[in-house]
């Protein structure tokens, strides 16, 4: 799996108490419910991924050892993310039809094709327990999500890592453009409140 180190955590925290401890306004040019859950489940999507690829390598470090904990979890951790993919994927798109929002290019966002595939895999997956409770799955078939060398597979469909890297610093780097359009609200107060934030974030990912 690529190592997505390039990826900028939105530090959907800040995003957050931003608005509830330093006054932040509330109806900008994008919905705060959406942002603030937009910046959540990047966050989420890149804590899973990370997690996702730890086990993979702790796995193939002990890939003599018949125990397969860490091939289990590394599994669990790439279903949690194709789910927190497929909500972003649908809240990105609820706030390029706001008609407030800044301008979101089709560029800026999955391909039609992205989503067909990461919802094909999504609802292989969540469709899974059915199959299994109605005897539908027969001797041999997978009853989880494989994990290739260089991809996930279920039921046909099939997403590489370096999508899944892709989705996440796509959607990465939509939060942090909406987060600082933001900014341009005429409040007075607002410039403070920026630099605060500023701050704060620089801080944060500084490691102070």
């Amino acid at each position: 799996m690529p190592d997505p180190g390039e990826i900028t955590p939105v530090h959907s925290n800040f995003v957050y108490w931003g608005r509830i401890l330093w006054g932040m306004p509330v109806d900008l040019f994008v919905p705060s419910a959406i942002l603030i859950t937009l910046a959540r489940l990047v966050d989420k999507a890149l804590d899973e991924y990370f997690a996702a690829r730890a086990e993979v390598f702790a796995h193939i470090e002990r890939r003599w050892n018949p125990d397969i904990t860490h091939l289990t979890r590394a599994t669990n951790h790439m279903e949690t993310l194709v789910g927190a993919l497929w909500r972003l994927f649908g809240l990105a798109q609820a706030i390029r039809r706001h008609p407030d929002a800044p301008l979101i290019s089709r560029a800026e966002l999955p391909t039609r094709g992205d989503f067909e595939r990461l919802n094909g895999i999504r609802r292989a997956i969540e469709h899974m327990d059915a199959r299994i409770r109605d005897g539908r799955v027969q001797p041999g078939d997978p009853t989880m999500v494989m994990l290739g060398d260089s991809s996930i597979r279920l039921e046909g469909w099939e997403v590489s890592h370096d999508e899944l890297a892709w989705w996440i610093a796509l959607m990465s780097n939509l939060v942090i453009r909406l987060r600082v359009s933001e900014a341009r609200t005429p409040s007075e107060e607002w410039p403070g409140i920026v630099r605060m934030f500023s701050t704060a974030m620089g801080q944060r990912d500084s490691g102070g």
